[in-house]
């Protein structure tokens, strides 16, 4: 596979769909945006600079560049409607955008107070360059890293603006349920195509100028080639993105009568490709959120003569799950290598050896700048935490700590003004999963621009939004309507 550069194939039809959806329903740019946070590995566009970098723009940054575009030429209608948004959503939009400027000031800034510093070289590729210091200056990764957090700054703020004026809940849990079904599929395709030699759509999904350089490195060992990434870059972020996707509707399945059947069959065969990622990242997940749920939600009501069939359907999935494990393992005995490789022998891999080493890099500068931090995007350890101790230091930590606790009090007190158990259901789903996608980036996804995050927590503002407005009594306008934003809010009275 020879890399494309210019418009790839997915560009050529994913642009020009997502530009008619914000010339017509610019609202439905959600639902592009949350299918487009999958496609990891893929780009719409490919450029290479002079000096042979290339810069991919992938397909949830085009959507939110669009929704950045839409936002500048409809500004003072967009400021008419903050004071309709819903007060705790309010508050962690103020947080993010302080993270957001301190975040971009710190690169400037940090950057030149601690020139020279050794840091790890933060674009260099997945596990590649982690012994490989650099001396610290402002480079295309902080200005990269500094247009990722304003993109989805503004990307929130647009969601909770369209969420106070439409329903957007269909929209948000169909999109969702449709890259999580696509994602789950293409996995399962991915594993068969492995074992008949069936081709793989590499063309669409690994279309990423960046990513493409990096499957070089990682291709070269063969326990990598039996690994499902599915539309993800690397399997980690598959197992990452599924594992949350898994706990999310097993959630709704147990929860919830609605769809309950079709639910916690896409729980499992998203359990199913995480165990075939064969990322130790995915199985924790996975194995922390399964057994915490099952623990929080099925043992300890069926101890207390509460909710039994709730507690048999879970006990029903783990043996679902269970059996389905056994069968993978029979159907492909090879695949025990993977497992023994991930689950016995991580700690003394290469690539934890790296990834500890990375950490400790960041923890030296994170000491060595008195808790400051080298500015956003300067390097790049495996774990969130330290990613932010090291480039924002104890204050963007801070701050990022403080949205992220604001987004579980506005989930509570959504639940709380919820009514009906569907909806209710929703709601706890969004916090197992979120909880889930912490768990995986403060293990081994040091990116707080992190696509599966921003699309959690735009679903999160869209369900408390609905909320906040059934409450009040305000009525949604009809779904199928034409009225543009920004003429609905210039026609509502103060």
């Amino acid at each position: 596979m020879t890399l494309p550069l210019g418009f790839t194939l997915l560009g050529l039809v994913f642009v020009p769909v997502t530009v008619l959806i914000a010339l017509l329903r610019p609202r439905y740019l959600l639902s592009a945006a949350l299918i487009a946070a999958i496609l990891q590995g893929a780009a719409v566009y490919n450029y290479r600079t002079s000096s042979g970098t290339i810069v991919p723009i992938i397909p949830f940054y085009f959507v939110e560049i669009l929704i950045a575009i839409m936002l500048v030429f409809e500004l003072p209608q967009w400021r008419k409607s903050w004071g309709k948004i819903e007060r705790s959503t309010r508050i962690q939009l103020y947080v993010l955008a302080l993270f957001a400027v301190f975040c971009a000031a710190s690169s400037v800034l940090l950057t030149r107070a601690f020139a020279g510093t050794l840091v790890d070289r933060p674009r260099a590729g997945l596990d590649a360059s982690y012994f490989h210091l650099q001396r610290l200056r402002f480079t295309l990764s902080n200005v990269a890293q500094d247009g990722y957090i304003l993109l989805n700054t503004l990307f929130l703020f647009w969601v909770a603006t369209i969420a106070a004026h439409w329903d957007l809940r269909r929209v948000a849990r169909l999109s969702f349920t449709a890259a999580s079904s696509v994602a789950v599929l293409l996995g399962v395709y991915q594993k068969i195509s492995f074992s008949l030699g069936w081709p793989f759509p590499t063309t669409v999904v690994d279309s990423n100028g960046v990513v493409f350089r990096a499957r070089g490195y990682e291709q070269a060992t063969a326990l990598f080639a039996r690994r499902v990434s599915s539309t993800f870059s690397e399997p980690s972020f598959a197992g990452a993105f599924l594992g949350a996707a898994s706990i999310y509707y097993l959630v709704l399945a147990v929860r919830s009568p609605l769809h309950r059947w079709p639910r916690l069959t896409l729980a499992l065969g998203a359990a199913l490709v995480v165990l075939w990622t064969g990322a130790s990242t995915g199985y924790a997940v996975l194995g922390a959120s399964w057994g915490l749920f099952a623990v929080v939600e099925l043992a300890l009501p069926l101890l207390r003569r509460h909710s039994v069939r709730a507690a048999a359907l879970g006990i029903f999935a783990t043996l679902t799950g269970l059996t389905i494990l056994g069968a993978s393992l029979f159907w492909d005995r090879r695949w025990t290598e993977v497992l023994n490789g991930v689950l016995l022998h991580k700690v003394v891999s290469v690539s934890a050896v790296r990834r500890f080493a990375a950490d400790r890099v960041a923890w030296h500068v994170f000491l060595h700048t008195w808790g400051a931090g080298v500015g956003f995007g300067s390097e790049r350890p495996s774990s969130l935490l330290l990613y932010l101790l090291g480039n924002v230091g104890v204050i963007g930590a801070g701050l990022f700590a403080v949205a992220m606790c604001w987004v579980f009090v506005a989930l509570r007190r959504a639940w709380r003004r919820a009514r009906g158990l569907e909806e209710r259901a929703q709601m706890g789903a969004l916090g197992w999963a979120i909880a889930a996608n912490l768990l995986a980036l403060l293990g081994a996804i040091p990116d707080p621009t992190w696509e599966l995050m921003w699309a959690l927590w735009a679903m999160t503002i869209v369900f408390c939004a609905h909320s906040a407005t059934a409450e009040s009594g305000v009525r949604y306008p009809p779904e199928g309507g034409r009225t543009s934003l920004a003429r609905r809010v210039l026609s509502t009275p103060a």
